[in-house]
């Protein structure tokens, strides 16, 4: 998957940012998901030094959420530009109050999908 990853960043002429949803799809624990976009970080930052990686947190459980906020709290990541807010995700003005003030929080809502979901389209 790095290597895909590679292939990306020399494709690209330009980029500054990767959306990478947490727990939707896939259901990666954050205790992977976290060390595995800092190898992506790694590889993304010589090719495109300004681009920044986001997360959701999607599905994750209150125990996986912890322990995104203790790693964002302790290691402080110069990759992680912030936290993307969508549906099944904790609600926007708590994460605000959780997330470090120096990252950003984006709203993500769910556009793509017309039934069963946080925008419904009657009939």
């Amino acid at each position: 998957m790095l290597a895909r990853y590679d292939e990306l960043f020399s494709d690209c002429k330009e980029l500054t940012g990767i959306f990478f949803p947490g727990g939707d799809p896939g259901s990666n624990p954050p205790e992977l998901v976290l060390p595995f976009l800092e190898d992506v970080a790694k590889r993304m930052r010589p090719v495109h030094p300004k681009a920044r990686i986001w997360i959701s947190l999607q599905w994750f459980t209150a125990t996986q959420i912890d322990f995104v906020y203790k790693y964002i709290g302790e290691k402080s990541p110069e990759w992680f530009a912030g936290l993307v807010a969508g549906p099944s995700g904790p609600p926007i003005p708590q994460t605000r109050l959780r997330l470090p003030k120096r990252y950003k929080l984006r709203l993500y809502p769910d556009i793509t999908h017309n039934k069963i979901c946080q925008y419904q389209v009657p009939g």
